[in-house]
């Protein structure tokens, strides 16, 4: 009977001892890989497998502050750029006497105020997120404009002031382009 007891005693230790902590880990395991880190594998032995589930507590802990913390900084900034983009989009549209437009690296139209629909005849809605070329009056203008372009991102900045006769009388329309790379 005693040689029954033996191995089933053992059987049961190596369940309580090997099995169940591996398992605790493991399932620890997948739900971190799954993206819950607000995990706590219970300690439940003194042995490499406890140091492993200690280590691995701390590990999850320590990252799941990391990725709140970086969440919390994210939630902060884009608070704040969109705090500074109302109050420059605001000092953008109050400049009435000038027609401000900007573009990307690839001539799309990224801002366009009510001055510059005013000159242009074309609403801000109508110019956003088009070449320059696709703009009527600009177009005109297109291929000077990446001429100086090129020449800002050479040089670092350029000058352009031309003339233009519409019903209002003459226009005297400025440009200056400045690289953003420099």
């Amino acid at each position: 009977f005693s040689a029954l007891l033996v191995p089933l005693g053992l059987s049961l230790a190596l369940r309580q001892n090997l099995a169940q902590p591996l398992q605790n880990l493991l399932a620890g395991v997948r739900r971190a890989d799954s993206g819950d880190l607000d995990i706590h594998i219970p300690l439940q032995v003194e042995d490499e497998f406890g140091y492993l589930t200690h280590a691995f507590n701390k590990m999850a802990a320590e990252l799941n502050a990391l990725i709140i913390g970086l969440e919390d900084r994210v939630t902060e900034r884009t608070a704040q750029l969109t705090e500074t983009t109302a109050y420059l989009d605001n000092i953008l549209r109050s400049a009435t006497k000038y027609a401000i437009i900007t573009f990307d690296h690839e001539l799309h139209v990224t801002y366009f105020n009510p001055m510059a629909e005013t000159l242009y005849g074309i609403s801000a809605a109508e110019a956003l997120g088009k070449p320059i070329a696709a703009i009527p009056l600009l177009a005109i203008d297109s291929e000077q404009f990446e001429i100086e372009l090129r020449y800002a991102e050479t040089d670092g900045a350029y000058e352009y002031v031309r003339a233009r006769e519409t019903r209002q009388g003459t226009q005297h329309i400025a440009t200056d382009r400045k690289s953003v790379a420099g």
